[in-house]
């Protein structure tokens, strides 16, 4: 393995920081991070990994958050799979296109369309065949 980082954009001679590397020299703004800010200062609190992942997870998704069946958070606010909105689906034709867009449009009438009529959205299009 070749020891020339400059491909790497760091320069000549600058070797990046590796696992068990000495970073005591630099200032803790400075010092690589774990996953978050906030996973980092529960372990500093004193957190075991487990705890600080879990304030982790309440600081981003919510101190109210629900997990699937698999562990995974599960999304639950405004434009969310269960919580969708107008506007969510005018972003998906948008930006992802007509066919995205369609596709959305049968998966919500398909799935909830008590949903898909208090929104307002239109009936997706039909085959012709």
């Amino acid at each position: 393995m070749s020891d020339d980082f400059t491909d790497y954009g760091l320069g000549a001679g600058v070797k990046p920081l590796g696992a068990g590397a000495d970073i005591s020299h630099l200032l803790p703004e400075n010092q690589p991070r774990g996953k978050s800010a906030v996973y980092d200062r529960a372990i500093a609190a004193g957190a075991t990994p487990d705890q600080a992942a879990e304030v982790e997870a309440r600081s981003v998704f919510g101190f109210d958050y629900r997990r699937d069946s698999r562990g995974n958070p599960i999304q639950q606010g405004i434009g969310s799979e269960s919580n969708p909105t107008g506007n969510h689906f005018a972003a998906i034709r948008r930006w992802e296109g007509e066919v995205a867009y369609q596709a959305a449009l049968k998966k919500i009438w398909r799935d909830a369309p008590d949903k898909a009529r208090k929104i307002g959205l239109p009936e997706p299009a039909r085959a012709t065949a």
